[in-house]
């Protein structure tokens, strides 16, 4: 099953729609809700692509917060994420590739963590090669390479 929410384009600012899980309770002769939680649907800020927004209520607060935004080009969390599939076998490795896809961040078994520069320092370009990638820093070791760009 496919659920649609459409609006005319003319009357979008930034929010399409959003689906709200909310609670109810009677107040005297008025039902009042209170938003849990919702998902919504949004413009990117240059109005050319489409882009998620999760929001949830934390308990003790009167709002719901920002949790979780995505679009083709970012996924930004507020919270902490935890993947216990990352590095369960195979050749999946806990990596993070950082902003601009030149540095990696990795999460060895051993509990080390190495944060590696993955383009070729003499042409400058990205480097296919792991074994060729320098490491610049580790958790253990500290500082292991001047960095490139300093």
């Amino acid at each position: 099953m496919k659920v649609r929410l459409a609006i005319l384009k003319a009357l979008v600012d930034s929010n399409i729609g959003a689906i709200s899980w909310n609670t109810a309770e009677w107040i005297g002769s008025e039902l009042r809700q209170q938003e849990m939680a919702y998902l919504m649907g949004r413009l990117t800020a240059d109005k050319t692509g489409g882009a998620v927004y999760l929001a949830i209520r934390p308990a003790g607060k009167d709002t719901t917060e920002e949790v979780f935004y995505i679009d083709n080009g970012v996924a930004i969390f507020h919270v902490p994420v935890q993947a216990p599939n990352i590095g369960a076998g195979g050749d999946q490795k806990p990596r993070i590739r950082h902003e601009g896809g030149r540095l990696l961040s990795t999460f060895q078994r051993d509990g080390n963590e190495v944060l590696y520069d993955m383009w070729n320092r003499v042409t400058l370009t990205p480097e296919p090669d792991e074994t060729k990638w320098t490491a610049l820093w580790s958790r253990w070791d500290g500082t292991l390479v001047q960095r490139p760009w300093v």
